[in-house]
């Protein structure tokens, strides 16, 4: 009996050890970044539209989820370093263009915006700008892109 005893402590002390390494494993991912916020979009400077935005930054790729309260994700972006962007709309949004140069670049721009205190770039023949600079723990954003106009900031969680 004692032998028996013994040997399933052990097993349950092993089960627990292999338990705690796995989650820890799963747990430390240092070099994620998370950012919560709010996005304000204009068309024609007349209707805005106000959302919910989440980013999630690593070195690799960061995933921007633009989502509206009560009728959950409008659209997912995903930027993966020295690749294109991809916009994954809800069933419900409209497609719409972006150009090439904005896909390519999208990723470090936003990169530079996150380390820099202030960040600007912009392509006057597509009419495209994109801004931003912190004040205190905060982000502020803007970008413009022809009849568009997208305002928002973020914070780190």
């Amino acid at each position: 009996m004692p032998n028996s005893c013994s040997s399933m402590i052990k097993k349950n002390f092993f089960v627990f050890y292999i338990f705690i390494l796995v989650s820890c494993a799963s747990i430390n991912n240092s070099n994620l970044i998370e950012y919560s916020g709010k996005l304000l979009i204009k068309q024609n400077s007349i209707e805005q539209f106000s959302f919910n935005i989440h980013v999630t930054i690593n070195s690799d790729i960061s995933i921007i989820q633009i989502k509206k309260p009560l009728f959950g994700n409008v659209l997912k972006i995903i930027a993966p370093k020295d690749k294109d962007l991809t916009l994954i709309p809800s069933e419900n949004g409209q497609s719409f263009d972006i150009p090439d140069y904005v896909k390519a670049n999208f990723k470090y721009w936003l990169d530079r915006c996150l380390l820099e205190k202030e960040y600007k770039t912009n392509n006057p023949e597509d009419a495209f700008n994109f801004s931003c600079y912190k004040e205190k723990n905060r982000t502020n954003l803007l970008i413009t892109y022809k009849e568009y106009d997208l305002k928002g900031f973020i914070v780190s969680k």
